[in-house]
């Protein structure tokens, strides 16, 4: 558990180098064990593939300490633009202080700027606190196969990025109306 009275220095960072992807990777890694998978990235694939897919590193106390990672979507039906958001993953020691919030914010305002219309999101059910999270952020569902999927929509972006720096508002035991 951190110390409450610990000053934090917290940064958000696009990975460029092999130190950021093999951060990646290890985080990555943490997260697979944590639904059971056995395949793995290595930090030398992440960075070959990072035109495939954006993502971004958190430090606390220079300590990379968590990571976000999504891809474009398009639908040529109508036209419109999105991301899918498909990894967020914090170290459990840092858990519960709004460090997800401020991940999940950072992909919303780049959606906001490529004029995105929606971010969907994938979260395994029988993940319930990823679950409880998303619904706090004010998801909205899309369905419920295997996995718990729902979207964030332009106007609840935007009503998200409007909180002044408050990822209080997102820590365990908190309540927030979306």
């Amino acid at each position: 558990m951190l110390p409450e009275a610990v000053e934090m220095q917290v940064s958000i960072r696009e990975p460029e180098t092999e130190r950021d992807f093999s951060s990646i990777a290890h985080l990555a890694e943490e997260l697979a064990c944590f639904h059971n998978e056995t395949r793995r990235a290595s930090p030398h694939k992440l960075m070959a593939d990072a035109d495939w897919y954006s993502s971004r590193l958190l430090a606390v106390n220079g300590v990379d300490v968590g990571f976000v990672g999504w891809h474009r979507i398009y639908s040529c039906q109508s036209g419109e633009r999105g991301l899918e958001l498909q990894n967020l993953y914090i170290d459990e020691k840092y858990r519960g202080k709004g460090f997800g919030f401020m991940l999940v914010l950072e992909v919303v305002k780049i959606a906001l700027k490529l004029d995105c219309v929606e971010i969907k999101i994938g979260v395994r059910q029988e993940n319930s606190l990823a679950v409880g999270f998303y619904k706090k952020l004010g998801c909205s569902l899309i369905d419920r196969n295997d996995s718990w999927r729902c979207k964030l929509g332009r106007t609840r972006m935007t009503e998200l990025i409007a909180i002044p720096a408050q990822p209080k508002l997102f820590e365990r035991n908190s309540v927030a109306t979306p």
